[in-house]
């Protein structure tokens, strides 16, 4: 069996559809969606462990250019692929 791989997305409630998602899940993705919040994203990468985070670039608390460096600097999360849209 392959490994799982999880992505973490930053969205409002209702931004992401059913259908969006299952077409997401079809392409072997687990997704994992967490409010625009900087601070929240941290948080869920050291719970969630994913391989993939895609965020805004402005969020509420910290942005994504925040977010990056503080995962980065934490040796106790495994550095994820970060998509940042604007």
């Amino acid at each position: 069996m392959d490994k799982e791989v999880k992505i973490i997305i930053s969205a409002d409630n209702g931004e992401w559809n059913r259908a969006e998602l299952d077409a997401i899940r079809l392409k072997g993705l687990n997704p994992v969606i967490v409010e625009k919040n900087g601070k929240e994203i941290v948080y869920k990468t050291k719970e969630e462990k994913p391989q993939i985070v895609m965020m805004n670039l402005f969020m509420a608390d910290i942005d994504a250019l925040e977010v990056m460096q503080t995962i980065s600097n934490d040796n106790s999360i495994n550095k994820p692929i970060f998509i940042v849209t604007s």
